[in-house]
This record gives C-alpha cells, structure tokens and sequence, in this order.
C-alpha cells in the first residue's frame, strides 16, 4: 500500500500539487525515506525551501536515516534561500554518514557553499571529494567567477583540463563570466572560439552575450 501512496505522492509533487501530496503524506501510516524524500523534494521543486527544511527537521526527530537524494536536495534548499547555517548544519550529519564524499551531494555543498558566500568552504569541500566529475569542477569555477576570484576560476579550468572531465555549456559560462569580471577579454575570445572549433559545444545565450561583449571592447 506505501509503494502506491509513495508513487501517488510523487505524481502530485511533479504535477506541482503539493497540498495533495502532503496530504496523502500526513494520511500515511509508514511513512519511509522514500515518503520523506518525495515530499521534501517536492517541495524543493516548487521553490519553497523552507518547507523542504522543516520536513528535513521533522525527518531527523522522526530517526529515519536521510539519502544521497535526501541531502543533495536539501542542500539545493539551503541554496535557494542562500541560508548558511541549515547548510552548515546539513553538512555536519553528512560527516556522520556514508555520504559525506559522495560527489552527488558533495556537487550540492559546493554550489551551496558558493551561493552563500563562503567560497573557502566550497573549496574545502571539493578537496574531500572521492571523486570530482564534471559538475564538481564546473560548480568550482562558478563559485570563483562569481566571489570575483577569477584568477583562480581559469586557474581550477586549466587543472580540469588535466583530468578525464570535459566542459560543457555551464563550464563556459562560468569560464567567460570570469574573463569579462577580469577584463581578460582577448582570452575570452580565445575561449569562446574553443567552445566549437575544440569541444563542438553549440554556444548558449549566455556565451554569445559574453562573445559580443568581447568582441565590442576589443575593438573599441
């Protein structure tokens, strides 16, 4: 009966139906992680964070042991409404657990530790990591360009392009926002040209806007 109210709740949240997901969520006798984890992603979804991070309380009260999916989305909560210290929080029961260098939920810390401010702890946490992939790296040289630290984002680019991980679309926009905040704009004529011709990424929005931007300076 819990896998059919679980698959009814799921439906409702991805629907935007919140109210009838918690619904069905109170009404549940067993609730289990994956109840918990439908709602509070649920709610995450829909924007409201806050929400996400009582039920995450409430979860922890209840002892019912969170997941990859629990603490990666609680995380992006924290993230959402810039809040340190939920996310200090959240990291310090990932230390207790399995997934304290899982790079899902490390990829979340390190974005939210950016967004929040504290860049020192993004890169604390990349340095823990296991294992950093693609999102990792880029989420790194995000946070870089973003607190201005835009030596150190072409910096941690150069060290990405010594490992197996390839850049994408997000890598770049982080990766030209760095070269405009710097004024390093033939180098970021460099990079938006490799964009094609070296990694056959079709360019976004974002990278036109920061190739025109340029390409104007350049030649003015």
């Amino acid at each position: 009966m819990y896998l059919y109210s679980n698959a009814l709740m799921d439906m409702h949240a991805k629907c935007g139906r919140m109210e009838n997901s918690m619904q069905l969520f109170v009404e549940s006798r067993n609730c289990t992680d994956v109840s918990w984890n439908r709602v509070i992603v649920g709610y995450v979804q829909a924007g409201n964070g806050k929400k996400a991070l009582s039920l995450f309380k409430e979860m922890l009260e209840c002892q019912v042991q969170g997941s990859e999916v629990t603490y990666s989305s609680v995380l992006h909560a924290c993230s959402g409404i810039a809040a340190m210290e939920p996310d200090r929080q959240s990291h310090s029961l990932l230390v207790k657990t399995i997934y304290d260098k899982n790079t899902v939920v490390g990829n979340a810390l390190i974005d939210t530790y950016a967004k929040c401010g504290s860049i020192r702890d993004a890169f604390l946490v990349f340095n823990m990591l296991r294992e950093c992939d693609q999102v990792s790296w880029s989420a790194m040289i995000a946070g870089y360009s973003v607190h201005g630290l835009c030596r150190e984002a072409l910096k941690a680019f150069e060290l990405m392009q010594e490992t197996e991980c390839k850049p994408d679309k997000v890598t770049f926009v982080g990766i030209l926002s760095a070269c405009s905040n710097a004024g390093l704009f033939d180098r970021g004529q460099a990079y938006f040209k490799s964009i094609i011709e070296d990694y056959g990424i079709e360019p976004c929005a974002e990278h036109y806007m920061y190739g025109l931007d340029f390409w104007e300076i350049g030649s003015s």
